[in-house]
């Protein structure tokens, strides 16, 4: 049996141990605290460090950071398409705060969208393509028109292309009106930015669907109306779409850029059938070249500008907001407000130190520079083709990094196209003089030289060459085929590719702008 005394004297030591014990988890709690806190500090000045020194190279750059400075100033409505009221309804709308989009003038709004015909011409898809060599249907549209209750086409009209004109001369009074003010010299919508970047983000652009429609629509009208012989009509109705391109990139994101390139490239397509069928006049085709010189280098300024705006939005805009206190109360992966259980989904994010957020602000910003605008500036399409995620891990994919493989676009494949349409803008112009060649001496010539000076003054450079040398010429018989060497960079002769039927793969193979590409689709 134990010694009461024994057992009396012994507590105070236990007491002892159990206190020690306390006393050193205390300590090391706080050393962890310590820790964290000097982590954060030295992570903040370390991310506070790296966005001066990128900051400072991007504005030695010339890269803009104030999203306002983008946005093209409005020019004064008579010397501006975007102001024509039918025009301008598409920028006069607003949200509600269900996201529901209202006009500010329904009517017109509508009667624009009216003009896409988008149930037929969805439905036919009968637009040209030069870029796979398929005509235009005027069959199909003729025929949907007839079964439509919409349209009135006489019956004794003779062709399908006629046909096409009758059942649109319900829309006569609005084409006149936009093709009048395609005669100003801007072409710019009056939107506005918005100043937040949960705002910016949630913008919506409801303008885009029916500027679509309505190319499609200026395309079979332009195309029937050169098929009847009515040159005069397809000039202004080309010089609509061409202003009407420009409108869709007014605030130069790069969805309004990518509507751009797609409108152009309608343009492109309804003026290679007209070359194709030899439609056009000797003073249409001047005036033609007159049209689409500068348009190369304006597509590629504006991509960069729509780049530059999405720098400051998804990059450096993104990761000021994960800084701001406003971050506490947003659904991060929705990107919704949700008010305070905001403050516990959050919680992680929230535990992440500025200066992580300026390292990703800093390396997306750069990488973006590096790989996308600098190559855009400089014409240098093998310079942008970089595989951004291989990039990402090169550099060691960490949390200062992750923002950037998040949220970075696809700027390899969208500079690639962007490209493809710079340079058959301008393979387009030299198939104008060669057009010209043959009219005043009676066949192509065998070479672009022969185009220089009086139908060219100097023969384009082929902007996707490593060396800057020219576009090429290949004769086909009693046709050619004019190329650039593409965004591989090899001559392959004119030979394009296809990713699959009458879908031209422009990743691949040379550019090509021709007749026939029959063989290449076979293959």
């Amino acid at each position: 049996m134990k010694d009461p005394l024994e057992s009396a004297e012994n507590a105070p030591r236990k007491r002892s141990h159990l206190q020690t014990a306390g006393i050193g988890c205390g300590l090391t709690a706080a050393l962890v605290v310590v820790l964290a806190v000097v982590t954060v500090i030295i992570e903040n000045r370390s991310g506070a460090r790296e966005w001066k020194r990128v900051h400072e190279k991007l504005v030695a750059e010339n890269v803009e950071l104030d999203p306002k400075k983008i946005l093209p100033p409005l020019p004064a409505p008579e010397e501006n398409f975007g102001a024509e009221p039918m025009i301008a309804s598409l920028g006069n709308y607003r949200q509600d705060e269900s996201g529901n989009v209202i006009y500010g003038d329904p009517e017109l709004a509508e009667r624009f969208s009216a003009m896409s015909l988008r149930d037929i011409l969805d439905a036919e898809k009968p637009n040209p393509n030069r870029a796979t060599g398929k005509p235009a249907d005027f069959a199909a549209v003729a025929e949907a028109m007839r079964k439509s209750a919409d349209f009135n086409i006489p019956e004794d009209i003779n062709g399908d292309a006629a046909a096409v004109l009758a059942g649109l001369e319900r829309f006569s009074e609005d084409f006149a009106r936009v093709d009048n003010a395609a005669l100003r010299p801007r072409a710019v919508l009056e939107l506005e930015f918005a100043d937040t970047f949960l705002d910016q983000i949630s913008m919506q652009m409801p303008y885009i669907r029916p500027i679509l429609g309505f190319q499609s629509l200026q395309s079979i009208r332009v195309c029937a109306a050169l098929e009847t012989g009515d040159t005069e009509q397809a000039r202004s109705g080309i010089r609509t779409m061409l202003q009407t391109s420009k409108v869709s990139s007014s605030q130069p994101l790069l969805v309004g850029h990518l509507v751009r390139v797609a409108g152009h490239d309608l343009v492109l397509s309804t003026i290679w059938q007209g070359l194709n069928h030899h439609q056009f006049t000797e003073e249409d085709l001047a005036w033609l070249e007159g049209q689409l010189a500068g348009e190369s280098d304006d597509i590629l300024e504006n991509l960069e500008l729509a780049l530059n705006l999405e720098m400051i939005v998804m990059t450096i805009g993104a990761c000021d907001f994960m800084k701001s206190p406003e971050s506490r109360k947003v659904d991060l992966l929705g990107m919704a407000e949700v008010g305070d259980t905001g403050e516990k989904n959050n919680l992680a994010m929230r535990l992440v130190p500025d200066g992580i957020w300026d390292h990703n602000k800093a390396f997306g910003a750069e990488l973006l520079f590096d790989t996308a605008i600098k190559p855009i500036r400089e014409r240098n399409l093998q310079a942008s083709e970089v595989d951004v995620q291989a990039v990402i891990v090169e550099r060691k994919r960490s949390p200062r990094s992750f923002m950037a493989a998040i949220l970075f676009p696809a700027t390899s494949r969208l500079a690639g196209r962007s490209f493809e349409i710079a340079a058959t803008t301008d393979m387009a112009r030299v198939a104008i003089a060669m057009e010209r060649f043959k009219l005043a001496n009676g066949k192509y010539p065998a070479s672009l030289d022969a185009l220089v000076p009086k139908f060219l003054p100097a023969v384009p450079k082929d902007i996707a060459s490593p060396d800057g040398s020219p576009l090429k010429l290949t004769p086909e018989g009693d046709r050619y085929r004019i190329y650039s060497v593409g965004k591989n960079g090899t001559d392959e002769g004119g030979k394009v590719a296809f990713r699959e039927a009458d879908r031209r793969d422009v990743q691949k193979g040379d550019w090509a702008w021709g007749y026939n590409f029959e063989k290449e689709q076979d293959e």
